[in-house]
């Protein structure tokens, strides 16, 4: 029986490997796209990618994609300032974005971190407002920051 469990566990994880493929598929698509928009909006930006050999199933890898890219996006245009913000603000002219993968267990954790101001709240409720979304000032931060997911709320450099 043990010759048996072995071999299936073998299957298992040979069926598995064929299924798996590294983040770098993902992440390979960012730095043209974070160099473009940074142009686009006249920011100055480092783009770091931690993690690219993190292993993910494919149908995975293909539903990520486009959440991610609205993060970067979302980051770029409301979060990461101008030059001359960070300068005036005592940061360097250059913001850092950074996208990491790594396994926690049996999961995947997948970031994208800035060193931007962050969310501007007045902002993010009149454009979702004007995009005909239901806001109120009475919201809490987190639900206004949850509007930036809403697909009525597409970033700033569309």
């Amino acid at each position: 029986m043990s010759q048996l469990e072995r071999n299936a566990r073998d299957l298992q994880e040979s069926v598995m490997s064929i299924r798996m493929m590294p983040m770098e598929y993902v992440f390979s698509r960012f730095p043209r796209l974070v160099r473009d928009l940074a142009g686009k909006l006249n920011k100055r930006v480092e783009l770091t990618l931690q993690g690219s050999s993190t292993e993910l199933d494919k149908s995975l890898i293909e539903r990520i994609i486009d959440p991610l890219t609205h993060l970067v996006r979302n980051s770029l245009d409301h979060g990461i300032e101008d030059p001359q913000a960070r300068l005036a603000a005592g940061k360097p002219e250059v913001g850092n974005l950074i996208l990491s993968a790594e396994h926690q267990g049996g999961n995947i954790c997948i970031e994208v971190t800035d060193d931007g101001a962050g969310l501007n709240r007045e902002k993010i409720l009149a454009k979702a407002a004007a995009q005909g979304l239901a806001v109120s000032d009475s919201m809490s931060d987190e639900e206004v920051g949850m509007l930036i997911f809403a697909r009525a709320f597409p970033p700033l450099s569309r």
